[in-house]
């Protein structure tokens, strides 16, 4: 009899707990998770990978189009995504439609780019199309640290195809 009162207290027991640490996680994590992260820790990890600063941002620019597939198919704008464009790019959080200044700050080259598109946030800040990474001059080494300023509109349509550089260089890829 004994044993019977003691396996049921031990059962009471594990119920009670498992019961309190259920309530304690759903009230602090939320069921419904943003599309975008995969976890709560993803995020965490996404937050130490960039830094913002006002209306700059830093991190690791990467770029899409050419040979894997994202020609010809749809961006989050609605537009047809052209790997030949240098002026689009695609942002994990920035409203479509945000015109950006990239600088490469390895090369210390300077595009204008216009957020078409999303992207997932795992450690990066901006996809570029494959021309805008090759007269950055990142397309070879596949990833580039940028630092990209928020522009405006009108600043953005002055600059949109051209490329800033230093002096002594051509502004050819590498």
């Amino acid at each position: 009899m004994l044993k019977i009162v003691l396996f049921l207290l031990l059962t009471l027991t594990i119920n009670l707990v498992s019961a309190t640490d259920t309530t304690k996680k759903s009230a602090s994590f939320p069921k419904v998770a943003h599309k975008n992260y995969k976890s709560h820790k993803a995020h965490k990890k996404h937050k130490k990978t960039t830094k913002k600063h006002q209306n700059y941002m830093y991190g690791i620019a990467t770029y899409y189009g050419g040979r894997d597939g994202f020609d010809g198919g749809k961006m989050a704008n609605g537009k047809i995504f052209n790997s030949n464009n240098i002026n689009v790019a695609a942002h994990p959080t920035l409203p479509l439609g945000t015109k950006l200044k990239v600088k490469d700050l390895s090369s210390n080259r300077i595009i204008y780019v216009e957020v078409t598109d999303r992207m997932p946030k795992r450690g990066r800040v901006i996809d570029l199309s494959n021309s805008a990474a090759k007269l950055l001059g990142m397309h070879r080494r596949g990833t580039a640290k940028v630092q990209l300023t928020i522009v405006s509109n009108q600043e953005f349509e002055e600059k949109k195809n051209t490329i800033e550089v230093n002096d002594g260089d051509d502004g050819h890829p590498h």
